[in-house]
């Protein structure tokens, strides 16, 4: 009895951390949403109260240092500190200036990780394929790859989305949604999004002619194992949408044989 009673308390524990972890996502994904609307215009803004500051702080400086600076001067002084060459003055050091000090550097810096992330932003994505295993790969980014891609991550499936447009305007909201998306024919990409080693194949592209190729391709990169049909009510279950839906285009959807549990 005091078994059955532990594993009762030991499922809800289990229920209540996968509500609580779904919940958290969620408000991941809000708050990074959030800060997608208002990143630069914090990033200008603490720029322009950087370089004031410097400004005000570098005048003062030199009056008390008995120096007689030129607005240019002071202007170039302040450009300076964004590159950490222009902060070491002889005291005193006003707190206007050594606020500068700190936050003109953490900007430059800042807006450097983000150049650097969004130059290398695929290869980044190509090191984590490497790690994942039971993935969903969706091929075709309609509506309905959308929603596949938003229900499959509200589960926290891990999810990769092959799409030959790279202007397709559903890209930032995948990438929004957690997915990996990868752009490119889809032969290299399903090679790159490991076929091998997902649970799910997804080609929902629209196009009959292009939804069976993906199929053969797959199928080829395993080696000929058989794929396994997901039927179309299991396609609406995982997309949160009516199975009219699932309907209402072509699509080809698969369990994969090769899945790692």
């Amino acid at each position: 009895m005091a078994t059955v009673a532990t594993k009762g308390v030991w499922a809800n524990l289990c229920a209540w951390w996968r509500r609580f972890n779904r919940r958290r996502r969620a408000l991941d994904r809000q708050l990074h949403l959030v800060w997608q609307d208002v990143e630069w215009p914090v990033v200008v803004a603490l720029a322009l109260a950087a370089f004031v500051l410097g400004y005000i702080g570098f005048a003062r400086n030199a009056v008390a240092q008995g120096q007689a600076l030129t607005p240019w001067d002071l202007f170039y002084l302040s450009l300076q500190l964004f590159v950490l060459q222009s902060g070491a003055v002889p005291g005193p050091v006003g707190w206007e200036l050594n606020l500068a000090r700190l936050l003109a550097p953490a900007v430059a810096g800042y807006t450097a990780y983000q150049a650097i992330v969004a130059i290398f932003d695929q290869q980044k994505d190509l090191v984590r394929l490497w790690y994942w295993r039971n993935h969903a790969i969706i091929c075709g980014l309609g509506r309905k790859g959308l929603l596949l891609a938003q229900g499959l991550r509200a589960d926290d499936v891990n999810v990769v989305v092959i799409e030959p447009d790279c202007d397709n305007p559903r890209l930032a909201q995948c990438r929004d949604a957690g997915a990996i998306v990868l752009t490119g024919s889809d032969d290299e990409m399903l090679r790159k999004a490991h076929v091998e080693r997902a649970r799910y194949l997804f080609a929902v592209s629209g196009d009959d002619n292009r939804n069976a190729e993906i199929a053969v391709l797959a199928q080829r990169q395993l080696a000929g194992r058989p794929l396994k049909p997901l039927p179309t009510g299991r396609v609406a279950r995982l997309c949160r949408t009516p199975v009219d839906l699932c309907h209402a285009s072509p699509q080809w959807a698969a369990r994969l044989p090769c899945a790692c549990v």
